[in-house]
Formats: C-alpha cells, structure tokens, sequence
C-alpha cells in the first residue's frame, strides 16, 4: 500500500511539473494537407515547445503506477487463500481487460484530448501490471536454476516480434494509409490490435496451461 501511496505522489508531482500555462491545439499537415504524426513544435525566439507535452506525462506516470501496483492484486488474492497460479491468472486477465478500451481512443479524442490520455494511460499501465506478473509465471512453473533461461527465451522472442511489427507498421501500415491521407485509419488498426492482444495472449495461455504444473527436474 505504501507503494502505491509513492506511486500517486508521484503521479502528482510529476504533472504538477509539467504543469502549462498555455494551450496551443491545431493540426499540423505536411505540403500535401497530410496530418504529420511525432511533431515537435517550439515557440519562436524561445525554448518552449512541446517536446515534453503534458499528456505525454501523464501517460508515462500512470505506466509508473501500473509497475508499482501490478503485483497488489495477486498478492492481495494469495493473501486470501487464493492459488498462487490461479491468483496470477486471474489479475492477468483483469489487466488484459483495463486494456480493451484503448479501442476507443481516438473516439474519445474527438470529444476531448484528456479522455484519450486517461485511456491510454489506463492501458499503459495495464500493461506494466501485465508484463510484471507474466515474468513471475516463469519462476512459478520452472526451477530456480532454469529462470534465467527461460525468461531470456521469452524476451528474445518478444524482441524480434517487436522488431517485425515495427517493420510491418513502420514500413507498410503507416506509409500507406499517409499516402492516401487517412493517417487515423492506421491508428485505429493498432490500438484495436493493441486492445484486443491481451485478451487474446491471456486465453492463449489458458489453453497451454489450464493448471499449473511444476516442470521438475
């Protein structure tokens, strides 16, 4: 619980230093009318701009909270008798779930910035809560001298996924749909793809592994 206190004072001061005085909205288009996504701009004649934006605050400052309190729940379930497995599975598929209204994000943006930025904090640190508890799967299911291992398998994997989803993104999703001037609509692929994998890699690990089974040497 004291964590989780830290966690929301430094929430507090973290926006409270990023704290503007000015508003400054609009779109900004390149020579075709198209809209320019990862835009910095600065004030002329001074050193304010937008690179570090408030927003963009508030969303990492809430993915601090999600690392922070990812491991409260399971262990407030274990806390009551609950399974350890069964606990870690269950908080899992709660933070799978706090992801899924990342679909609406852009709607939300339409009608006001601040419930886009709520949304996507929420599911920034849904996902640091995830990422914490399915590393501790490992250390359930395998020896102690196995760990290492098995965690860096699964990192290397989830690297060059990276890697390639980057590519394909980067490379074919985003260049086409700019081209054609309907940027928004590779925004909208993502954060329904981004809403829906965590649901989908949760029931995925349902099915290899229903129960818990210690792997022994």
């Amino acid at each position: 619980m004291k964590k989780l206190v830290l966690g929301f004072m430094l929430t507090f001061a973290v926006l409270t230093l990023f704290a503007q005085n000015m508003a400054v909205t609009g779109k900004v288009t390149d020579e075709n009318g198209a809209p320019l996504d990862g835009v910095s701009i600065k004030l002329k004649g001074t050193n304010k701009g937008t690179q570090i934006a408030m927003p963009v605050a508030a969303v990492y400052t809430l993915s601090v909270i999600g690392s922070i309190g990812g491991g409260y729940i399971p262990l407030k379930l274990i806390g009551n008798n609950w399974p350890v497995f069964k606990a870690r599975k269950t908080s899992m598929l709660m933070y799978a779930l706090l992801v899924f209204p990342i679909l609406f994000a852009q709607y939300l943006g339409s009608l006001n910035m601040w419930l886009a930025v709520v949304v996507i904090g929420i599911a920034a640190a849904a996902h640091q809560a995830w990422s914490a508890n399915i590393f501790t799967t490992v250390s359930d299911m395998f020896p102690k001298h196995t760990v290492g291992s098995v965690t860096g398998i699964g990192g290397m994997f989830g690297a060059i996924g990276g890697i390639l989803l980057s590519l394909l993104v980067q490379k074919n999703l985003f260049v086409h749909y700019r081209a054609i001037n309907q940027i928004e609509t590779a925004y909208y692929i993502m954060f329904a793809w981004c809403a829906i994998s965590y649901i989908l890699a949760w029931l995925i690990m349902h099915l290899l592994v229903p129960k818990v089974n210690v792997i022994e040497d």
